[in-house]
C-alpha cells in the first residue's frame, strides 16, 4: 500500500513522531518535517529534510516520494534517501548516492552537544533531546553556539566512498539511551519489524468486500499509527484523532474509536473507552480533550457514553464484571454532572 504523507503522516504504532509532508508559511519552508505529537512542545516541527547531490541541494520538484507503512523513501536520478521507525522513539535514516541535510529552526535554548562519537540535540523549543548516532558515512553539525543557543542548527549526513550513509535519531528525555537502545538491527530489519507489526494488525481489521480492500488497508493504518504509547496524562495506550494537527483525545471521538477497535482488538478497544474517564475531575465531568500534557475543562462534548458502552456490550463478549465494575461508578458520576450542572431549567433535559 502506498499513501501521500501530504493527506497521511509517516509514523509507527506508540510513536510521537511523525513524519509530514506541509505547505509552506510564512516563516516555514514547505518539505518533509519530523514532528513531535507531544502536547508540551511549543514547536512541533522539529526538522525538515534537505536531499542533497555534488551539486548541492536537490530541488523538491526533482524528488518522488514513496511511503508505504513501513517505509518512507525519497528518490531523485542520482539516487534515494529512506527512513523507517526502529522502535517508537527511534527512526532510521539511509542514503544511496545522495546526502542528506537536517535542518532545524532553532529557538531559545536549542543547542547541539558533542558526546563522543554521537551527538546531543537538546531542543528545549520542542521539549526533547534526540541521540543523533552515524552508522555509516560521516555526520557534520553545524550549530555555533551563543548563550541563547545555537544561532543556526544544520546537519548534514555525507556518504562514504561507496555512497552511503546511515544514521540513527533516537529520542530521550533526561538520560542518555542505554546501549541496548542504540541501533543493533540493519535498516532492512528494522523495516521487516515495522511492516510486520502492520500486517499483524492489518490481520485484526474486519473484512470487507474486495471493491474496498484499499480502502481498508488505508483505515488500519491510520488506526494503528496514530496510537501513542502510555505517558503522562495518557495513562494507557491511546489512538489520536490525528498525527497531522488533531493530536489529541476528544471526549466523544474515543467512542467512535473503540467501537472501531472492538471486532479485532477488544482489549485496546476498551482503554479507548475508558481513556477521558482517567481523567474525570471529583465532580463527574470529563474533560473536553487531553493529551500526554494538557487538558482543556472549557468546552465538553455530548454524552453518548452510555449508548457507545450499550454498541459494545450487544457485539463482545470481553466486556464482562470486571469492566462494568471499572465504569459504572464514573459513568454514573458523568451522568449525574449533566443532570445537575446542565439543566438550568430544571425541566429534566440538560444542555
Amino acid at each position: 500500500m502506498l499513501f501521500d504523507i501530504a493527506a497521511v503522516p509517516f509514523s509507527r504504532y506508540g510513536s510521537y513522531l511523525a513524519f509530514a509532508h506541509l505547505p509552506a508559511q510564512a516563516n516555514r519552508p514547505a518539505g518533509i518535517y519530523l514532528r513531535t505529537l507531544h502536547g508540551a512542545a511549543p514547536q512541533r516541527e522539529i526538522l525538515r529534510c534537505e536531499l542533497s547531490d555534488a551539486a548541492g541541494p536537490v530541488a523538491t520538484a526533482a524528488i518522488a516520494v514513496r511511503t508505504t507503512p513501513s517505509c518512507l523513501e525519497m528518490r531523485t536520478a542520482t539516487g534515494r534517501i529512506e527512513i523507517c521507525f526502529s522502535d517508537t522513539c527511534s527512526v532510521r535514516m539511509r542514503g544511496e548516492g545522495l546526502g542528506l541535510r537536517l535542518v532545524f529552526a532553532p529557538q531559545l535554548y536549542d543547542l547541539a552537544l558533542p558526546r563522543g562519537p554521537h551527538w546531543q540535540l537538546n531542543l528545549f523549543s520542542s521539549r526533547m533531546n534526540l541521540a543523533l548516532t552515524a552508522l555509516a558515512g560521516s555526520i557534520h553539525v553545524d550549530a555555533p553556539c551563543t548563550e541563547d543557543g545555537a544561532e543556526h542548527l544544520l546537519v548534514q549526513c555525507l556518504p562514504d566512498a561507496s555512497g552511503h550513509f546511515e544514521i540513527d535519531l533516537c529520542e530521550f528525555q533526561s538520560t542518555w539511551p542505554p546501549a541496548e537502545k542504540l541501533p543493533v538491527v540493519d535498516f532492512r530489519g528494522c523495516e521487516r519489524a515495522a511492516a510486520a507489526e502492520f500486517n499483524q494488525w492489518l490481520q485484526q481489521t474486519p473484512a470487507v468486500p474486495a471493491q474496498y480492500a484499499q480502502a481498508r488497508e488505508l483505515a488500519a493504518y491510520v488506526q494503528w499509527s496514530c496510537a501513542v504509547e502510555a505517558c503522562g496524562q495518557l495513562q494507557r495506550p491511546a489512538l489520536l484523532m490525528s498525527k497531522n494537527w488533531l493530536h489529541a483525545v476528544w471526549s466523544w471521538d474515543h467512542c467512535f474509536n473503540a467501537m472501531a477497535l472492538l471486532a479485532g482488538n477488544p482489549a485496546l478497544a476498551w482503554d479507548q473507552f475508558m481513556l477521558p474517564f482517567d481523567r474525570q475531575d471529583r465532580h463527574g465531568a470529563l474533560p473536553d480533550c487531553f493529551d500526554d500534557e494538557r487538558t482543556v475543562w472549557n468546552f465538553c462534548k455530548p454524552p453518548i457514553h452510555g449508548w457507545a458502552l450499550m454498541w459494545m456490550l450487544r457485539r463482545t463478549t470481553f466486556i464482562g464484571r470486571k469492566q462494568l465494575q471499572e465504569i459504572y461508578a464514573p459513568l454514573s458520576r458523568w451522568t449525574a454532572w449533566w443532570s445537575e450542572q446542565r439543566d438550568d431549567s430544571g425541566d429534566g433535559l440538560p444542555q
